[in-house]
């Protein structure tokens, strides 16, 4: 069996809250135990969080792996037994017969911000909504692997898709923010998302320059 991402989102869930909405029956145990046999160097105030992403070591990407944040990589004979990350964990209570790699990144300590005043064009991490209810984060810029489509606008699907309806979209600033007249217009809006994604291209060619 390949290891895949699913499988780490399982195991994260395992670690973190002892269950997951797709695990039932006899395997539902076993991600109660994980956590509890991981729960002392989770609940660290050094460990931020847990994600799935391809384990990196000297530059390059290697399998896919539970990759651990935290505030500041210390190296493991200055930790107490109970705060050292396995170099593996078992994932059996995530579906896989195996041992599932972790990968220690630094991300520094978290911060709280809210990207919420008007702003043009539009940036990753502010607020946009649909016309018609929710609203959330423009999260980031995507490539497409389709022609004529190649820079995007990433974000959920009941943040831009009226009544959470992916394929009836109707992009608008933020329904929590006072907006000026005009500023619901669809082709605008559209249009200030186009101008966002070129402005940050353009950043991240001049840095990679």
């Amino acid at each position: 069996m390949r290891l895949s991402h699913r499988h780490v989102a399982k195991l994260i869930s395992g670690i973190a809250f002892g269950h997951h909405p797709d695990v039932s029956g006899s395997s539902a145990p076993r991600l109660r135990q994980l956590k509890r046999t991981h729960e002392r160097w989770w609940e660290t105030k050094n460990v931020v969080g847990l994600c799935a992403a391809r384990k990196q070591s000297g530059g390059a990407f290697g399998p896919v792996s539970l990759q651990v944040l935290v505030r500041k990589k210390r190296a493991s004979g200055k930790l107490a037994p109970s705060e050292r990350i396995p170099k593996q964990i078992s994932g059996g209570g995530a579906g896989y017969d195996g041992g599932i790699p972790t990968d220690v990144l630094q991300v520094g300590p978290g911060r709280l911000e809210s990207l919420a005043s008007a702003t043009r064009p539009e940036h990753p991490g502010y607020n946009i909504g649909n016309e018609e209810d929710g609203s959330g984060t423009l999260c980031c810029v995507v490539r497409s692997r389709q022609p004529g489509h190649s820079r995007l606008g990433l974000s959920c699907c009941h943040v831009i898709g009226r009544y959470g309806d992916a394929l009836d979209c109707w992009v608008s600033w933020s329904r929590l923010h006072t907006r000026t007249p005009g500023e619901e217009s669809e082709g605008s809006t559209v249009e200030r998302l186009r101008q966002s994604v070129e402005t940050i291209m353009k950043e991240l060619e001049r840095y990679r320059d």
